[in-house]
């Protein structure tokens, strides 16, 4: 006959609290499957429904440490094996939230994304479009971008002549960013679809991490271009 473990909230609480690592995650926490809590959000009404659902996933690893060190839930016993352990998305008591590797890593580094401003900037002598990532930036590469064909590194509504680029730098204020240099920008329309790609590795942040690899191919549709303007 098979027994189906339903574990709630309160019978955690009891259980830990009846008892005085992770190499990662920090003590003083429960780890239920693939998630796992500060203490105290036992005890936050806040999370009841999320812990409650992270504690009855089937087959899922329960457990605790206090600060001796990792222990089964149910039999107290050590654990020391963590070699089939997903990464682990834990909430701390702030309810911040970390990833934390497989079989018991540290923390995943935060990958690095970007936004890219569909207004095109103008900095007096040049047009470029700005592309801010969430993390400052070390230099770039030697070919920073994709070559498309035949030598172009642009693409305006698919089409490879258009316009093109000349240049791409850092920021000088921003260490987040990166301009993309234009040549050719009043024959960009205010609402074309402007695309290139990064070169894997070419960027690279402070930190060491660099963009996935699904997100190298960028695109934007313009709403503003004031090489169109006829003041500037």
């Amino acid at each position: 006959m098979k027994v189906k473990r339903i574990l709630s909230l309160a019978t955690v609480a009891s259980m830990i609290m009846g008892s005085a690592a992770f190499a990662a995650v920090p003590a003083n926490s429960v780890v239920l499957g693939d998630e796992g809590y500060a203490v105290e959000l036992l005890f936050d009404n806040d999370y009841t429904a999320q812990i409650q659902a992270a504690a009855n996933q089937p087959g899922a690893a329960l457990c605790y440490n206090l600060g001796a060190g990792w222990k089964d839930i149910f039999t107290g016993n050590d654990i020391t094996d963590f070699s089939t352990w997903p990464q682990i998305s834990y909430t701390d008591a702030a309810g911040a939230t970390t990833v934390y590797d497989v079989e018991n890593g540290d923390p995943v580094a935060e990958g690095l994304s970007y936004t890219v401003n569909p207004v095109v900037q103008y900095d007096g002598t040049d047009y470029y479009v700005q592309v801010t990532f969430n993390k400052e930036l070390n230099a770039l590469g030697a070919d920073v971008l994709a070559d498309l064909g035949d030598n172009q590194y642009l693409s305006v509504n698919g089409e490879l002549d258009v316009a093109g680029v000349s240049d791409i730098a850092i920021d000088e204020e921003n260490a987040a960013a990166v301009n993309v240099y234009l040549t050719g920008a009043a024959a960009i329309a205010d609402t074309d679809t402007i695309a290139f790609t990064f070169n894997e590795g070419a960027i690279v942040a402070a930190d060491d991490s660099e963009i996935a690899a699904e997100d190298l191919d960028v695109s934007v549709t313009l709403t503003e271009n004031p090489a169109n303007d006829e003041e500037i």
